[in-house]
């Protein structure tokens, strides 16, 4: 009689403890991928606290050398953050019964590089550290395009295109590049989320060949911008990421 007393005090104890920090997941992998210039590459994830404590998030990190724009929605404010190789985050603290959404965008497959490439496929896990008793470590799996930073191309310009801007995100300078594969007036103009022009740095003719210049949003807030190039009858635009 007493043993059967005690084992159930035991699992009344241990199932209060156990709902005291508990965490959720809305999917247990991401898929990061678009359709078109103005489409924006990206997945979501929901994280429900369905425990009686705070949860604590405390790190997410990726095993390999891969740049994760990530937005973080909790309540009425979001903010920007850059997960990168061994990235260490200030706590996401979330009280019981809430959530929070992230959102993530296209990585850079190499940030430790210079220039870019276009999309390639890529696929990683992502790590979830939390105080959570029912899963302390989570993982996702992620896969879709990003793409992957190189160096200079030596190959001859056989189209047009505007490269994604290097590093991304950014804060306050970028490097930005394109090609011209027939001669004809460049603009490549910045917009904001809102599509309101930002800065036209470039308004020019150009013969064929590849050019860089230098971009910087010095007096800008962070957020997300759009670079687009026009040349002729091409348009090509690309999403920029400042972050402070």
């Amino acid at each position: 009689m007493k043993k059967h007393f005690f084992f159930t005090v035991f699992l009344i104890i241990l199932q209060n403890v156990t709902f005291s920090q508990s965490i959720e997941f809305s999917k247990d992998s991401l898929h990061i991928s678009g359709d078109g210039a103005f489409s924006d590459i990206y997945d979501s994830l929901f994280l429900y606290n369905t425990g009686a404590s705070d949860l604590i998030i405390d790190s997410i990190y990726s095993n390999k050398i891969y740049g994760y724009p990530v937005d973080i929605y909790s309540g009425d404010t979001s903010y920007l953050f850059y997960l990168g190789f061994d990235k260490i985050f200030e706590d996401i603290i979330i009280s019981p019964g809430d959530s929070i959404k992230l959102i993530f965008y296209m990585p850079d497959l190499c940030p430790i590089c210079e220039g870019s490439s276009p999309f390639q496929n890529f696929s990683d896990t992502l790590y979830f550290l939390s105080n959570a008793l029912n899963y302390p470590v989570y993982t996702i799996y992620i896969d879709g395009e990003g793409y992957v930073s190189v160096g200079e191309d030596p190959l001859p310009v056989k189209d047009y295109s505007l490269e994604q801007n290097y590093p991304n995100p950014f804060n306050p300078h970028t490097r930005i590049s394109y090609a011209v594969y027939k001669p004809g007036v460049v603009r490549i103009i910045v917009y904001d989320i809102l599509g309101r022009v930002i800065s036209a740095p470039v308004n020019e003719f150009k013969s064929v060949g590849r050019y860089t210049f230098d971009f910087v949003a010095s007096d800008l807030p962070s957020g997300v911008y759009f670079c687009q190039m026009k040349i002729n009858d091409f348009i090509e635009t690309k999403k920029m990421i400042l972050l402070r």
